[in-house]
């Protein structure tokens, strides 16, 4: 394209044709000098000049950089609308006594080179595929508002200036949103939709939607059903509400909410959002509905054929890593028996949400009685196995309807931790007796000690009497035992072979308040007096003497002999 000047500039013989050609080339095209130097350079010509050997360095260091970075990153909007710039970043940095001595444009430069820029810094992080194992391993549950809401003989389909989430969509109270709940299995990609008319989110509305979309439809071609091991979804209100999470463990099925912000965890029950939107609800452009009965069976209907690629004149088959699989319904049917874990009935089900977690007490025999949906009469049962138990104590009860038993799931909290333990009923022989009992002559078993038997058998060994401990008792006195107060003991004289007898010594502040209560006053100096003759401290049974040596000799008598 520019192969007439690149031609006049190799042929040029100074460098100040060249630079003379590159000016002009500048003027005619419009550009300035740097960007015709690099539209020449990039259609072939070279310069022949020698690369600068700082060239790719810069002057500002990359710590910097960073800086510049992360607060043009905080200022970027969740609509991704950028609120700071790098002239303003630049300003606040020089403010704060950090030296940049290049200019905005080398900053942004520098910025593109180490990829911190926000269009860089912007880039969808990169996500890890996974993958199941067999059908009914896991399924995928998110609900969303529908296109249309409607009124009984009104239809109506949202546009996009009237999707907002600070409006409700719907002018007056009584009316209520249409919410599209679905479900799909992540191996065959399975889709179950249903349709809700309610104010918003709630577990009644979620607990009703899993038992439609696990239970067996009447049509056998929409042969999707059964239980999953694991259930993905949202970490919303209804779905951690404790009557959902309690529910969904008396069946078995394991939940894991993804983290908020994160959608792509379950990004086959979103895409499959779009799909009920683009291939189902877009038709209710042309055909009216006028109940919420009649959308479900539609709907119903419309899975049944999309689930086995039976829409006339579309290719429904799933396509996975660029290639055509199969119908979802023939991927599905490759469950084996052991995998599909048929739904209990529906109405015990239902009670599930309302009855929650029971509560019972550990009998005398470590057992606790209770009625089983599935045997609607009180069965016993042994928690003997569980540790930490004690008699009396309360435990969690919840029924476990899978399996075709009637075990159940037992919580409790020891030593800080809650315990959970799947325990069934006691097998009884004809005549009603326990069959693990042993029998009376013949046998001999005892139970597991319990935790307070065991914390009893400890102290039977650290017992006082064990351990040789004498009591200081009034009933057995005893002289080796110094007494808590200061006693001393005074010897009369002759008889110090024949009596002792014990006195109390008192300080020397005691002993002027009881010469004081004898004399009425306190001699001059005896305070100090009695600290210097008696530094152990004054006996009681001298008081009378002092008092009565004062009395004599008046307040100059001297205390020491």
């Amino acid at each position: 394209m520019y192969s007439e000047w690149i031609d006049e500039l190799c042929h040029a013989d100074t460098a100040s044709q060249r630079s003379n050609l590159v000016k002009e080339f500048a003027r005619l095209h419009g550009l300035s000098l740097p960007t015709a130097y690099r539209t020449l350079e990039a259609a072939g010509w070279d310069s022949g000049r020698k690369k600068r050997r700082d060239a790719g360095s810069s002057a500002i260091n990359q710590d910097t950089v960073s800086l510049i970075a992360a607060m043009l990153k905080s200022g970027v909007r969740k609509n991704g609308k950028k609120t700071m710039h790098a002239n303003v970043a630049r300003t606040i940095l020089q403010q704060n006594g950090y030296d940049i001595p290049v200019s905005d444009s080398t900053i942004r430069r520098a910025l593109r080179k180490a990829k911190l820029d926000i269009a860089s810094m912007s880039q969808a992080a990169p996500y890890q595929r996974q993958r199941t194992e067999y059908p009914n391993q896991v399924h995928e549950c998110d609900p969303s508002l529908a296109l249309i809401y409607f009124t009984p003989g009104q239809q109506h389909l949202l546009r996009d200036d009237e999707v907002y989430k600070n409006k409700p969509f719907l002018e007056g109270r009584e009316k209520l949103k249409c919410w599209r709940y679905v479900l799909t299995d992540h191996y065959s990609s399975s889709i179950c939709v249903r349709y809700y008319a309610t104010a918003g989110e709630s577990a009644a509305v979620l607990w009703d939607f899993l038992l439609y979309a696990w239970a067996p439809k009447p049509d056998p071609i929409y042969a999707f059903h059964g239980l999953p091991d694991l259930l993905i979804w949202d970490p919303g209100s209804a779905n951690k509400s404790r009557a959902i999470t309690q529910a969904l463990k008396s069946l078995k099925v394991d939940t894991k909410p993804h983290l908020p912000g994160n959608p792509r965890a379950k990004g086959q029950v979103e895409k499959a959002n779009d799909i009920v939107e683009t291939q189902f609800e877009s038709r209710l452009r042309l055909e009216e509905v006028h109940s919420l009965d009649e959308l479900n069976d539609a709907a119903e209907r419309w899975c049944t054929a999309w689930n086995a690629d039976m829409i006339d004149g579309q290719d429904c088959r799933l396509t996975r890593m660029n290639r055509k699989i199969g119908s979802r319904l023939s991927i599905w049917q490759r469950i084996k028996e052991k995998q599909l874990r048929e739904l209990p009935d529906p109405e015990i089900c239902r009670l599930l949400l309302t009855t929650g977690v029971e509560t019972r007490k550990v009998a005398g025999g470590m057992s606790m009685s209770y009625a089983h949906p599935s045997k609607k009469y009180s069965q016993q049962y042994s928690l003997q196995s569980c540790p930490g138990l004690i008699i009396g104590q309360d435990v969690n009860v919840q029924p476990v309807l899978v399996g075709g038993g009637s075990s159940l799931l037992i919580s409790y909290k020891s030593k800080g931790e809650i315990l959970t333990f799947e325990v069934d009923p006691i097998e009884t022989d004809e005549v009603g007796f326990d069959l693990s009992a042993p029998v009376i002559g013949k046998e001999y078993k005892r139970l597991p000690e319990t935790e307070i038997e065991q914390h009893a058998k400890i102290l039977d060994e650290i017992a006082p009497e064990k351990q040789g401990f004498v009591a200081h008792s009034f009933i057995k006195p005893r002289t080796d035992i110094a007494p808590k107060r200061k006693i001393g003991v005074q010897v009369p004289v002759g008889m110090a072979d024949v009596v002792t007898s014990q006195d109390i010594y008192l300080s020397p502040i005691e002993t002027a308040k009881r010469i004081k209560a004898r004399l009425g006053y306190v001699p001059e100096g005896f305070v100090p007096a009695i600290k210097r003759d008696y530094p152990d401290g004054v006996p009681a049974s001298l008081i009378d003497d002092i008092a009565h040596d004062y009395e004599e000799g008046g307040e100059d008598t001297a205390l020491s002999v």
